[in-house]
């Protein structure tokens, strides 16, 4: 599972039909190139970096969109700068169809020093990505957003693994909500995400790396997942 960084970003890429490409970033760069990466970003997208009250925050943010703008190129065959976003009615983003055209899809979430692209040629996708700390109501969380079976998992795990657990649950109810459209705005507790209960999508829990989960949802069955 390889690292991502701004020199590793050169040749093009394409993408089978059948593949997800899972990209691990780390943003936890001492030596970011603030003036680099910022000089990548768009306009809103410097301005929202900026709005942002503590460095690390702004850092994390930098690096994340400049690295995804990278990726993004490199199927494209465009320069990062000259990538155009759109946002859908929930908060997802996506390409701009009249610049890109109609069938890459990708998504991107972060937690702390981490953050994950997924991308596919044609079909929907949604990653989710979070550092397993320590959280206050842990009981209540679940039951308020979690369906029954997934509640009932919860409970049957042993003591010391029911944080991993929780995380493991909550970001494939986020990768799901992600990857068909409805978004964070959706209802997390009707989402039943028990792996091989969802015929038409590929569920996959993802582990990037010590002391993080992950999950990654894609519309239809059979999808091989690449990391780099």
């Amino acid at each position: 599972m390889g690292r991502g960084t701004f020199e590793d970003y050169s040749r093009p890429l394409v993408l089978a039909a059948n593949e997800v490409h899972v990209w691990r970033i780390a943003l936890d760069r001492a030596n970011w190139r603030q003036s680099l990466a910022s000089r990548l970003l768009a306009g809103d997208e410097d301005a929202r970096a900026r709005r942002l009250r503590f460095e690390e925050d702004q850092r994390r943010f930098v690096v994340c969109r400049a690295n995804l703008r990278m990726i993004l190129s490199r199927y494209l065959d465009c320069r990062p700068a000259d990538v155009l976003f759109r946002t859908g009615a929930h908060g997802k983003p996506f390409l701009e169809p009249a610049a890109h055209g109609q069938r890459l899809r990708f998504n991107v979430s972060h937690s702390y020093e981490l953050a994950l692209v997924g991308v596919t040629a044609a079909s929907e996708v949604g990653v989710d990505i979070e550092r397993v700390r320590p959280l206050e109501d842990l009981d209540a969380m679940v039951a308020r957003h979690f369906a029954p079976r997934e509640r009932r998992a919860f409970t049957r795990a042993a003591p010391a693994d029911r944080l991993r657990t929780f995380f493991r649950h909550w970001t494939l109810k986020e990768a799901y909500l992600k990857a068909s459209g409805v978004g964070l705005s959706g209802p997390l507790d009707a989402v039943d995400v028990t792996i091989g209960r969802h015929a038409e999508w590929t569920v996959r829990p993802l582990s990037p790396d010590a002391g993080y989960v992950a999950a990654l949802v894609v519309a239809g069955r059979g999808h091989r997942v690449r990391w780099w």
